[in-house]
């Protein structure tokens, strides 16, 4: 449901409720829009949420004070309400009259239009000035916001359509306005190259911006590249100060990074079991990553009893997540037999998904496959094809092949 929004609430006691009505009237026909209570609760609307609704709503509250409204303990309570909601008051005072302790708390200090000795047109021309004044320029201050808000939005946008070069100046604009999210795509366009050139120092100084901004998936890959050494030197510490950043605003790819630390020891002592539960929360958190690396623990007995069921258990919740790593091991299992009966075909059908993933081992086991007419019907263009799909994406062993077997260089 859309919210209206009022450029002024109009607060008046009851009692005055025909002179409310005529200011009501005036303002809407010099252009502002107005809530009143008389005219703008809607049949069978609770009283006091429509009031609440209609201050919230409202750029500018305005007070008809007479000395009805100066003893109105409602009216008093809107007054309150508008002070805590931060709006802009303004008094329009009726008549002569002494204000009462309890109002002048809050009007003392603002501007007060003292109507009394004008009469009703020219006094209400007076308070237009000054209310359509403010809001006026809140009008310009939102349309800014709004068009920086849309651009923020077109960026991400581009952003997530892969069309970097596009999304770049939209991003760097919103990235100085400090847009978390904005700091953190720049980061990620210049570690992976996307749209600018790769670098990694630039990675790093948006990741850091981000990441200072609360941004956890920046903290967990300022993690990634200390783990690393990516730009920067190789700092196990330091990986896990940024890990554990993230990791408090329930990152999984950061309790994942964890785990990796334990299971191999990177600046802590090897330890299988803190891996696991750090593996665990990251799994149950949805990390498709940490579940292939619990399927991985299983599969080679890495802390726990090895257990070909729970391994292959474990990798399918990944592969079904998208993990191509996953997908991969998988197909091993059905290749080699591993806790399940062997299977080439369905070795095959896990091998192709992880290689049109670009994962070079799955290409080369294809190609392999192809080779040896292992499921399928012996192929050497269709090998020598997949052995070139991995050699491309760095596979030694399919370099190495494709040299010997069927004299091809230049990878």
């Amino acid at each position: 449901m859309v919210t209206k929004a009022y450029d002024v609430f109009i607060s008046y006691s009851d009692l005055d409720r025909g002179l409310a009505l005529e200011i009501y009237a005036l303002l809407k026909e010099k252009g502002l829009t107005c809530w009143i209570a008389y005219h703008d609760i809607p049949h069978g609307e609770i009283w006091s949420k429509a009031i609440t609704d209609g201050i919230r709503n409202s750029s500018v509250f305005l007070l008809l004070l007479s000395k009805n409204s100066n003893s109105s303990n409602q009216v008093l309570r809107e007054l309150e309400y508008a002070d805590k909601q931060k709006k802009k008051l303004f008094c329009y005072k009726t008549e002569q009259l002494t204000i009462s302790d309890a109002i002048d708390y809050f009007i003392s200090s603002i501007q007060q239009i003292d109507a009394q000795n004008y009469n009703l047109e020219t006094g209400i021309s007076i308070a237009y000035e000054s209310i359509s004044q403010y809001v006026n320029k809140r009008r310009v201050d939102s349309s800014n916001l709004f068009s920086k808000a849309i651009e923020n939005e077109i960026g991400k946008d581009l952003y997530h359509q892969k069309k970097y070069g596009q999304a770049f100046p939209y991003l760097l604009q919103s990235a100085k306005e400090g847009d978390d999210q904005s700091q953190y795509f720049l980061g990620t366009m210049y570690y992976s190259g996307h749209g600018v050139n790769q670098d990694y120092a630039l990675a790093m100084e948006w990741y850091l911006k981000a990441a200072n901004n609360g941004n956890a998936s920046a903290q967990n890959n300022i993690g990634y590249m200390y783990q690393n050494g990516l730009g920067v030197k190789q700092d196990y510490a330091l990986a896990m100060e940024w890990y554990l950043k993230a990791v408090n605003k329930g990152n999984a790819f950061a309790q994942n990074g964890i785990g990796y630390i334990y299971q191999n020891g990177l600046g802590v002592k090897q330890d299988y079991a803190l891996a696991m539960e750090w593996y665990l929360k990251a799994a149950n958190n949805g990390g498709a990553s940490a579940q292939n690396s619990i399927g991985y623990m299983y599969m080679d007995g890495l802390g726990v009893k090895q257990d070909y069921a729970l391994a292959m258990e474990w990798y399918l919740k990944a592969a079904i997540n998208g993990n191509t790593t996953a997908q991969y091991n998988i197909g091993y299992m059905y290749d080699e037999g591993l806790g399940v009966n062997q299977d080439y075909a369905l070795a095959m059908e896990w091998y192709l998904k992880a290689a049109n993933n670009g994962f070079a081992s799955a290409q080369y086991n294809i190609g392999y496959m192809y080779r040896n007419g292992l499921g399928v019907v012996k192929d050497l263009e269709k090998a020598k094809s997949w052995y070139s799909k991995a050699a491309k994406n760095g596979n030694q062993t399919a370099i190495k092949t494709l040299k010997d077997v069927f004299d091809i260089t230049g990878y």
